[in-house]
């Protein structure tokens, strides 16, 4: 179903375009046929080929409409697992249009209070020299990595960087 919103919004946003004399060339990315791909993404901090060329989509879009069945009152996971892989600063000065498939009228509230922060958060840039871990140069999130170092080994649980202390 969001599928079928997500090419009818594009649709209509394009009609829109050609309406004003603008000719868009629309690209639909179903995450679920990447579902690996992303998720692998999330794992090594290094998008696999089908997210990275759904991530390189979003980079090169003028217009954005970005569609998520709703999944306990929030976007599904998928959604917010591939939006980790895009990064930050993306969505700059790009018109977003963002929309949820739900099964009744309360479910637009999840748009106001989840979905309409999110471009927002993608729009802001940050400096990610800081948060990049050591040794994890190809990095576009702020996945937490440990760092290996000669006493960690002395010591397993302190290399972690939110110190993971043994509950005996």
């Amino acid at each position: 179903m969001a599928s079928r919103l997500a090419r009818w919004t594009a649709r209509r946003v394009a009609e829109q375009a050609a309406a004003e004399g603008l000719a868009l060339e629309m690209h639909h990315v179903v995450l679920a046929e990447i579902a690996v791909d992303v998720g692998y993404g999330l794992l090594d901090c290094a998008p696999r080929a089908g997210a990275a060329r759904a991530v390189a989509a979003v980079e090169r879009a003028d217009v954005l409409v970005a569609v998520s069945p709703v999944h306990n009152a929030s976007y599904s996971a998928l959604f917010k697992a591939f939006l980790d892989q895009v990064p930050r600063g993306t969505l700059a000065g790009v018109p977003t249009l963002m929309a949820l498939a739900g099964g009744s009228q309360r479910h637009g509230l999840v748009l106001d209070h989840v979905m309409r922060p999110l471009p927002g958060h993608l729009a802001r840039s940050r400096r990610t020299d800081r948060h990049r871990p050591h040794g994890a140069t190809g990095c576009r999130t702020t996945c937490p990595r440990p760092r290996w170092t000669p006493e960690s080994a002395r010591a397993p649980w302190s290399w972690w960087p939110w110190r993971v202390r043994p509950a005996y």
